[in-house]
């Protein structure tokens, strides 16, 4: 994260000024490229993304299983993400973001590759983890 030139910004009553890593924990981002390693899986990069956000095993496998449906990527969670489609892998850059129920995600055109009819449960996927 860039540091502010002006403004703040407040997640949960902490100031991104004062106390950045704290509110860092409160953030999902998706970036407009999907940043994905060959060799891994959907589920690998989940747990990845998970161990990083210093989330415990049963949290971890609560939230992968809730994630995989939401962006429609179940049936593919052993599949390596060199053999994704580009659709594919934008989901999973989307679940990527989810991955520590952030407060706040950031998101730099999630449905770029995704078609119309994945675009609307993206959206509805979205909205779900918004009313939760």
């Amino acid at each position: 994260m860039m540091r502010p030139t002006s403004g703040s910004v407040t997640i949960k009553g902490l100031d991104n000024r004062l106390q950045i890593e704290k509110v860092r924990q409160h953030l999902g981002f998706c970036p407009q490229y999907d940043i994905l390693y060959d060799e891994l899986s959907v589920e690998e990069h989940l747990e990845l993304v998970a161990q990083m956000r210093h989330m415990d095993d049963e949290k971890m496998k609560a939230s992968i299983d809730t994630i995989l449906p939401l962006i429609g990527l179940s049936n593919d969670r052993n599949t390596l993400s060199k053999d994704l489609s580009g659709g594919m892998k934008r989901r999973l850059s989307i679940g990527i973001s989810l991955i520590n129920d952030p407060k706040v995600v950031i998101l730099d055109e999630p449905t770029s590759g995704i078609g119309r009819r994945r675009f609307s449960n993206k959206i509805s996927c979205l909205l779900f983890f918004v009313v939760i």
